[in-house]
């Protein structure tokens, strides 16, 4: 369902309290604002575009090991390469 808003004189938009309740969004909270191929203005939370992103990598994951294992796992072996002398 669709909320009409008016932008006032310095051209801001005050989003209404439900919307703010069903965001989960309070004062101060940071949002991303972006606009759609369509022409319309996408209001986004940053947790919910951070989990949406997580949920898309995961699928090019293989296991579920976590990056950071990964990435230490990785580290160690180019180090036990760089002691070898390879």
């Amino acid at each position: 369902m669709a909320t009409l808003v008016r932008l006032d004189a310095y051209a801001r938009l005050v989003v209404p309290p439900a919307i703010r309740r069903q965001l989960g969004l309070r004062q101060g909270d940071l949002v991303g604002l972006e606009v759609t191929p369509e022409g319309d203005l996408r209001v986004f939370t940053l947790e919910k575009r951070l989990a949406s992103a997580k949920g898309v990598l995961r699928e090019y994951r293989r296991d579920q090991e976590s990056v950071a294992d990964e990435l230490v796992r990785e580290r160690r072996r180019e180090a036990r390469r760089e002691a070898d002398g390879g």
